[in-house]
């Protein structure tokens, strides 16, 4: 199944992916991540933990990368970079500054 979903929150390590419908704990995902309105990214990963919507955090899961390729993980790296010198350091977790929503696909991969 694919789904089209969005991003507020990536990190080296992983995102929280906004989706009215997550798949669940343990599932894997195959990600394809656009950063910078252009650039795509095909990231393995699998569900950590999922939220559902309490009126104050929206629906969705924790997902985190596995095998990144060491030319995806310098990527994301400088899109992190550049996002912390565009928006400034973030306030939750100084290794993860949070993004503006970034679209991706994902799907269940079992």
């Amino acid at each position: 199944m694919r789904t089209r979903a969005s991003s507020s929150d990536l990190s080296e390590c992983g995102a929280f992916i906004r989706t009215p419908q997550p798949p669940g704990v343990g599932s894997r995902v195959q990600m394809t991540l656009r950063l910078d309105g252009r650039l795509m990214l095909a990231i393995p990963a699998r569900v950590r933990w999922i939220q559902v919507d309490d009126r104050h955090r929206p629906t969705g899961c924790g997902v985190a990368f596995e095998e990144l390729s060491e030319d995806t993980l310098a990527t994301i790296r400088r899109v992190l970079a550049s996002l912390e010198a565009e928006l400034g350091p973030s306030t939750r977790r100084p290794a993860a500054p949070r993004t503006r929503a970034r679209h991706f696909f994902a799907r269940h991969a079992g």
